[in-house]
């Protein structure tokens, strides 16, 4: 989600583990007190990390004011912060309830706790190794994010019916389809994009617009960097540094071509050599 604006670096992905952890830990100790307390129930905090799970969907322009304002580290750090800790804090104070639920004696509750906990990370390596090797590649990061907000939803109303302390199920099912709208509208790609996604190494996207000198040019981008374009005309390359590049290089390749045309008939670094004459 951040990608387009920080890359893939050690510095986005410490500031987002970083913020996560924090997060869970967090979440757990509330939620232990929430539990005790009863002032709020599982469904609701459930519900809760459905709707903040939205906030990637509809927040796509904090990373770029966050690295604006702050900076690269500080901005990485706050985008992280406001796109992903409020869902992850609502999902670390679960556990908590499913212990106090599922402990009928003082003489089990470690055992519980620690099935419980062992269950959470398993469900948490699963979830890491689906989500990269299968789902990423496969659907567009908005689409995923408003079905994990759905799935978050649907688990509210279950836990609802089995726990108690019911939320309506009629304003999930609104949230949800709310979502859905909102999924949809963010995946739609702006008029200049030919392609976009998210590949095994970097978000990608292909565009078709009017270069400075108004001439039409693709580009290609990789985790929001210009990686390369070329004129829709004549293929040629747009960039200055491309261009220059060429320039430094046409003499000494047209020097050696020279020479290899001088010591055989039609040899050249388009058509090969052919025989000695």
């Amino acid at each position: 989600m951040i990608a387009p604006v920080f890359g893939l670096s050690a510095i986005p992905w410490t500031a987002v583990i970083g913020v996560i952890l924090t997060a869970l830990a967090v979440g757990s100790h509330l939620g232990g007190r929430f539990a005790d307390r009863g002032s709020v129930s599982l469904p609701v905090i459930l519900a809760a990390a459905g709707v903040t799970g939205v906030l990637p969907v509809i927040g796509a322009t904090v990373p770029w004011l966050a690295r604006d304002l702050l900076g690269f580290i500080p901005g990485a750090v706050v985008s992280a912060l406001v796109l992903f800790a409020p869902s992850v804090l609502c999902l670390g104070a679960v556990v908590p309830f499913l212990v106090q639920a599922d402990t009928e004696s003082l003489g089990t509750v470690g055992r519980r706790a620690g099935d419980l906990s062992a269950a959470a990370t398993a469900g948490s390596i699963a979830g890491s190794f689906t989500t990269g090797f299968v789902l990423l590649p496969a659907f567009p990061l908005p689409v995923l994010m408003a079905a994990t907000a759905v799935s978050l939803f649907l688990m509210a109303a279950l836990a609802g019916r089995l726990l108690g302390g019911r939320v309506s199920e009629g304003a999930l099912a609104v949230a949800a389809l709310a979502i859905g709208v909102v999924a949809w509208t963010a995946n739609a790609p702006a008029p200049s994009v030919v392609h976009q996604g998210q590949t095994l190494y970097a978000s990608v996207q292909v565009t078709e617009r009017a270069w400075r000198d108004g001439r039409e040019v693709r580009e290609l981008w990789q985790n929001g960097g210009s990686s390369s374009a070329e004129y829709v005309d004549d293929g040629t390359p747009a960039h200055v540094y491309a261009k220059t590049s060429l320039d430094v290089l046409a003499p000494p390749l047209d020097r050696a071509e020279s020479v290899l045309r001088s010591r055989g008939r039609g040899c050249s670094f388009s058509s090969g050599c052919g025989p000695r004459s």
